[in-house]
């Protein structure tokens, strides 16, 4: 199909410049660039124009061998103008090329969303999972049920036509859910999943940690040592634990037995702002929006928290300013704890997309041992 194009560019131009020489010998038949990037674009699909940009990269690369294809005929116009054939795949090379890569920035950002898309479905998925093993609460088969839909919602908006996001957050402005009770509904879920065998190995820290305050192991056994040696221990702990917080948040929003639970167990969380009186839906699209973002935080300070000498709480904030709503968390961290592989590495790269979807403003932070993350949202979208 490639050179079947090509080939029609050819003869369309060799016709035009026949009629021009008849009607007057100085004039000079050249094709504008968008006029030729238009017809190939009204004739190849995205495959086609990838096979096109690999196409006129070889033949310029070869100088433009295309004169051996030709017969005799066609040979002698195509010599004729072969000049201005190199300039126009000089051109057409220039555009495909960034065609290409808008291609790969879409495929790229595809896989991103692909995969924020399976991290943010496990940890209702696990509540489901756990539901299912210990008593089949129907209202919280309907509850992480309602979570997931309006999860979907959101993907489904920003891979069709992200603009609407704005606006259906605009509207959203009503409703039994503010940002407490929502920082209660994500914490909960995210201890779910973070407490599960499969999670085990994500906050090994925190359970090895929680062994050597408690006089469980003495100061010599290394993190090493505690998975090779102690494993039945730490399996032991998160049975316990996994059945404590899935009892403790069993029909309550208490925050603050959360919080107590927390510092026995792990370290001080500590909130601040989330007493605001924006409003919205509770299984929403802000709800939706706000669940991705505090769970990213959330999961990633659990994961990756650690100290060497003093305990440093995890502090959420959530602050009103004049432009903005901040959502901000400190990531109390080191090094040894942050170079080991918990994760793929996507959530940043999502929040930052998500980021240019709603106008908000996301900077990557610097990993460090007490590093912050911040999200911004315009105050138009959260009243």
């Amino acid at each position: 199909m490639i050179f079947t194009i090509y080939f029609k560019i050819i003869i369309m131009q060799t016709t035009y410049q026949r009629f021009a020489k008849e009607k007057d010998q100085k004039t000079k038949y050249i094709r504008t660039q968008n006029n030729r990037i238009d017809y190939l674009e009204s004739e190849l699909d995205d495959y086609g124009l990838r096979c096109l940009f690999e196409y006129a990269q070889i033949s310029i690369d070869e100088h433009t061998k295309l004169d051996d294809l030709l017969d005799d005929y066609n040979k002698e116009n195509f010599s004729s103008f072969k000049e201005q054939t190199i300039d126009y795949l000089e051109e057409i090379l220039c555009q495909l090329k960034n065609k290409d890569n808008e291609l790969i920035q879409k495929d790229q950002e595809l896989e991103d969303m692909m995969a924020m898309f399976a991290h943010k479905f496990r940890s209702p998925l696990d509540a489901i999972i756990y539901n299912t093993e210990h008593g089949a609460n129907a209202d919280l088969y309907i509850h992480y049920s309602r979570i997931m839909q309006g999860l979907l919602d959101i993907f489904s908006i920003i891979s069709s036509d992200a603009s609407v996001l704005s606006v259906k957050m605009e509207q959203d402005n009503a409703g039994e859910s503010n940002p407490k009770l929502l920082l209660v509904r994500v914490l909960d879920m995210v201890l779910v999943h973070l407490l599960t065998v499969q999670s085990a190995g994500k906050i090994r820290q925190l359970y090895y940690n929680y062994a050597l305050e408690n006089n469980i192991i003495t100061k010599d056994v290394s993190p090493r040592v505690w998975h090779d040696d102690y494993y039945k221990k730490e399996e032991q702990l998160q049975q316990q634990w996994q059945k404590e917080w899935i009892a403790l948040i069993d029909g309550n929003n208490d925050l603050d037995k959360r919080q107590k639970w927390l510092k026995a167990h792990f370290f001080e969380f500590s909130t601040n702002g989330f007493d605001d009186k924006i409003k919205f839906d509770k299984y929403g699209i802000t709800a939706s929006l706000l669940t991705i973002i505090i769970n990213e935080f959330l999961t990633n300070a659990f994961k990756y928290y650690n100290f060497n000498d003093d305990k440093k709480p995890l502090i959420l904030n959530w602050q009103n300013t004049k432009d903005y709503q901040i959502i901000s968390c400190s990531n109390p961290s080191t090094a040894t704890e942050r170079d080991k592989t918990k994760g793929s590495y996507k959530g940043f790269v999502f929040l930052n997309a998500l980021s240019g979807k709603i106008d908000a403003k996301f900077d990557k932070p610097i990993l460090q041992d007490d590093f912050k993350i911040k999200f911004a949202i315009t105050n138009k979208l959260l009243k």
